[in-house]
């Protein structure tokens, strides 16, 4: 799970939830425990399917919980990567946060499976421990491009009191700007770069 705040036309990644074995109310109550007053929640599409059990959606038992989620619509895999390889241009991670640090180093790890007899790259990514927070961040890059086609998105978040801006004061350069994300095959699917400014915070 991806903790992000909208700023303008930055992201702000600030906090990062994984965990093995869990189920939704586990989630669900680390979210609750987290100090953050939250817009909206977005899960995947297939959190529609019912439980053979309850007979329920895992979106309604989460309803059940407090937690009213929103559906990021389905796309196909490489339309994903691609929405999140744009998303990327606008983020800003903070690597104060622990979470955030293994998040990101999912993101780096995120790849395609090379195959050796025919030395060619798999159509799909290759399914590792790096899935789970690519997999994250694709979802929400997709949610952020329906909601920016739809005016859903709000351009700031964060209400004024609370703002913290002075990290973001001083001129940057984009290290993105003439440069292609997949410099070759073997970079199709790299989603982040080391440039870390004075707070912490890597773009």
């Amino acid at each position: 799970i991806w903790f992000v705040q909208f700023v303008e036309s930055k992201v702000h990644l600030i906090d990062f939830l994984e965990a093995n074995s869990k189920g939704l109310d586990y989630y669900i109550k680390e979210l609750q425990t987290k100090p953050y007053v939250y817009g909206d929640h977005y899960a995947p599409h297939d959190i529609k399917i019912r439980e053979y059990g309850s007979g329920l959606s895992r979106v309604e038992t989460a309803r059940g919980l407090g937690i009213n989620f929103k559906i990021t619509p389905k796309l196909s895999i490489e339309d994903g990567i691609n929405a999140a390889r744009l998303l990327l241009a606008r983020c800003y991670f903070n690597n104060q946060n622990e979470q955030v640090k293994l998040g990101l180093s999912a993101l780096k790890n995120y790849h395609r499976k090379y195959n050796e007899e025919t030395r060619v790259y798999d159509n799909r990514p290759l399914h590792d421990w790096s899935s789970n927070a690519a997999d994250a961040f694709r979802y929400l890059a997709v949610a952020a491009k329906k909601n920016s086609q739809t005016g859903g998105i709000p351009t700031n978040d964060i209400p004024s009191y609370a703002q913290v801006d002075n990290f973001e004061r001083a001129e940057r350069k984009n290290p993105f700007r003439n440069k292609s994300w997949a410099d070759s095959e073997n970079e199709q699917l790299d989603l982040t770069t080391d440039a870390i400014n004075e707070e912490g915070w890597v773009r």
